[in-house]
């Protein structure tokens, strides 16, 4: 994960040999799927988030990462899990305040859908 966070493009490469290595480790297939998260390549990503969410229900990064993957599906956009509060920057208090509030319900509510799925 360090390998990524200094913008090393060998990073996605060293994640794939370890998930090879070790396919159902919660901590490798997490790094993996936020690797391609940030690389947007967000079909990736899902599938190594649900199958991480499936293994280890507690990991709390996969669960961000699968519920903004999946938002991001449904609603059309396209940017990090924590995104939404940049975009909330350009908005007055009160209408922060209320998108805000709208984008915590919809993390609960996928939230929920992932604990019903797992």
């Amino acid at each position: 994960m360090r390998l990524a966070q200094a913008g090393n493009a060998d990073a996605e490469a060293e994640l794939r040999c370890a998930v090879d290595l070790a396919p159902n480790d919660p901590g490798h297939l997490t790094d993996i799927g936020t690797v391609l998260a940030m690389q947007k390549k967000l079909e990736e990503s899902t599938r190594f988030c649900a199958k991480t969410v499936k293994l280890d229900p507690s990991d709390l990064t996969a669960r961000r990462y699968l519920a903004a993957s999946r938002s991001r599906a449904r609603w059309g956009q396209v940017d990090t899990p924590f995104a939404a509060n940049t975009r909330l920057s350009g908005f007055g208090e009160g209408q922060q305040a209320s998108r805000q509030q709208q984008s915590h319900r919809n993390l609960l509510s996928a939230n929920r859908r992932l604990v019903a799925v797992a």
